[in-house]
């Protein structure tokens, strides 16, 4: 799937982020640059958290899942190194927000925390 139509459907899940699409769009000369926009999605998905807004949070985990079905690597690596790899939140304890992550999310969570600490 090509990241404009990722990143579309992401908005018409959670459309509440489309402002932020719409700076980076803006940013980026008008480009859709997914892995930005997923890393924005990142830090929009902890605020949601500090705030409460489960909605929110069932929404774009719901849609990350849907995206991991679909069985695509570059989907799948989009999710993984632009969403996940940067959920680092302050203010905020990493396991809470591993706690509420869905067993699919979280499983590959814990797969990139062993990566980046060097284990197999």
């Amino acid at each position: 799937m090509e990241d404009k139509k990722i990143v579309d459907k992401l908005v018409e899940k959670v459309p509440e982020f489309k402002i932020f699409v719409d700076e980076s769009v803006k940013d980026n000369s008008g480009e859709v640059l997914s892995y930005l926009v997923f890393n924005d999605l990142a830090n929009f998905f902890i605020l949601k958290f500090k705030k409460g807004e489960k909605d929110t949070i069932k929404a774009i985990q719901n849609y990350l899942e849907e995206l991991l079905g679909q069985n695509d690597k570059e989907v799948t690596e989009l999710v993984l190194f632009g969403f996940l790899e940067n959920l680092k939140p302050e203010n905020v304890s990493y396991e809470d927000i591993k706690n509420i992550l869905t067993p699919k999310l979280l499983e590959y969570l814990k797969e990139i925390d062993k990566w980046s600490q060097g284990k197999d």
